[in-house]
C-alpha cells in the first residue's frame, strides 16, 4: 500500500507514515487509508505540505467533502496546521468509551477523525499567536469497496 500504520497509546488511532498527500493516492492505498480509517476512527499525518487544492482533493477522493458547515452532520472532519506561532498549540479528542489522545500540533499535521465516534476540543487561542488551521467536512465516507470498486 506504500505507506506504514502506527497505532496511538490512546486505545484509538494510528499514525499514518510514509504518505505525501500532496501527491494522488492510487486508489489501492487509498481503499487501504479508508479500512485503516473505519478502524482506528482517528488517523495523524505529520509532516504535509499541503496547500488549499490539495486538501480539497485528498477530501474529495475520500468522500463528500464540504469546506463549510452546512449544518448536516459530518461523517468525518480534517484539520490541517498550516501555521503555529504557539508551540504549545494542543487539542484533545476523545471517545464515548472514555478513551482521551493528547495532540501537540505541528506545522504539517493533519488529523483524520470520525466525527460520530470521536469528539474533539481545544482550548481557546491568544488572538496574537492563533494557529492556522483548515478544516475540511467528509458528509458521506465513501467505503473501501467503493474505492476498490473505481479502481477494478
Amino acid at each position: 500500500m506504500g505507506y506504514s500504520l502506527h497505532p496511538l497509546d490512546a486505545g484509538f488511532g494510528a499514525e499514518i507514515r510514509g504518505l505525501d498527500l500532496a501527491r494522488p493516492l492510487s486508489d489501492i492505498s487509498l481503499a487501504g487509508l479508508l479500512d485503516d480509517f473505519h478502524r482506528h476512527h482517528l488517523l495523524l499525518f505529520r509532516d504535509q505540505d499541503l496547500n488549499e487544492r490539495a486538501m480539497q482533493a485528498f477530501s474529495r477522493r475520500l468522500g463528500v467533502a464540504d469546506d463549510t458547515d452546512s449544518g448536516t452532520p459530518a461523517a468525518a472532519a480534517l484539520l490541517y496546521a498550516t501555521a503555529l506561532p504557539n508551540a504549545a498549540t494542543e487539542s484533545w479528542f476523545g471517545t464515548p468509551r472514555n478513551h482521551a489522545l493528547q495532540h501537540h500540533w505541528r506545522r504539517g499535521d493533519l488529523v483524520l477523525w470520525n466525527d460520530a465516534e470521536v469528539q474533539h476540543q481545544r482550548d481557546a487561542f491568544d488572538a496574537a499567536t492563533r494557529p492556522l488551521l483548515r478544516q475540511t467536512q467528509i458528509r458521506r465516507l465513501y467505503t473501501a469497496w467503493e474505492r476498490l470498486a473505481a479502481y477494478a
